[in-house]
């Protein structure tokens, strides 16, 4: 999954919304939702706006054209598809449950000079962890390339091949995490494995920090809304500087 779920003055922008969308927005905490996210890398900048069907996402649509599409069975995101501005589609992703509702496979079949196919199969621990193995290759084949654990506040890599185990390690604050109250989230949240992603998803990342490589770690800063929701986000990786801006519904 793409990360979502990353210029302007935020002092700017803050105060260009405050006299418009502040006196519309929603207040609840337990249905608030992205309406609009504003990400810039230092380089370009993104405007990602949000449709839903009552609290589950449907669709994302960049100001640059690309946009998503999500299908939903029952509260569960099964599929995920990307489109260019052309309306080709550049990745799709698959999720599969157990009976439980926990996530067991996800697949991401994407194409870049050729096709891609990365495939996550995974095992829930009584202790709350989820063990995971990772393939790679195309449509048709894929070969082993590691496995790992997830928990609250660990991701790991074991890559047997190189005789080397990675961790991302994570703190939090105790705020509200900007896409808690999308139904299905909760269930993904941790599957994409390019990004390590922890299983806490109802807060916010503080730091995460590589055992090995200190130019993929990183540390962020918020402020936040009444409702304790982010309203700016800034993190710190190396010698790259990211800032989002969200705006409710």
């Amino acid at each position: 999954m793409k990360k979502l779920i990353y210029l302007f003055s935020f002092a700017a922008v803050l105060a260009s919304c405050a006299g418009s969308d502040d006196a519309n927005e929603n207040t609840n905490p337990e249905t608030m939702l992205v309406k609009k996210r504003v990400f810039n890398d230092g380089f370009e900048t993104v405007t990602t706006n949000y449709t839903y069907n009552g609290q589950k996402l449907v669709k994302t649509t960049d100001d640059n054209g690309m946009y998503s599409k999500l299908t939903y069975t029952g509260d569960l995101i099964t599929k995920w598809e990307w489109f260019d501005a052309d309306d080709t589609s550049t990745e799709v992703e698959t999720f599969e449950y157990n009976a439980s509702g926990q996530l067991t496979k996800y697949t991401d079949l994407y194409y870049d000079f050729e096709e891609e196919v990365e495939v996550y199969n995974y095992v829930h621990n009584a202790d709350g962890s989820i063990s995971y193995t990772h393939y790679s290759g195309n449509s048709t084949v894929q070969s082993f390339d590691h496995d790992g654990v997830i928990t609250a506040t660990q991701y790991s890599e074991h890559h047997e091949d190189l005789g080397e185990t990675y961790t991302n390690t994570f703190t939090f604050d105790d705020k509200n995490n900007p896409y808690k109250n999308v139904i299905g989230f909760d269930k993904i949240v941790f599957s994409e494995g390019s990004d390590p992603a922890p299983l806490n998803f109802n807060n916010n990342v503080l730091s995460n920090i590589h055992s090995e490589y200190d130019d993929e770690s990183g540390t962020f800063t918020y402020t936040y809304n009444a409702a304790n929701f982010p309203l700016t986000q800034d993190e710190l990786e190396a010698d790259e500087h990211y800032t989002t801006t969200y705006t409710y519904q």
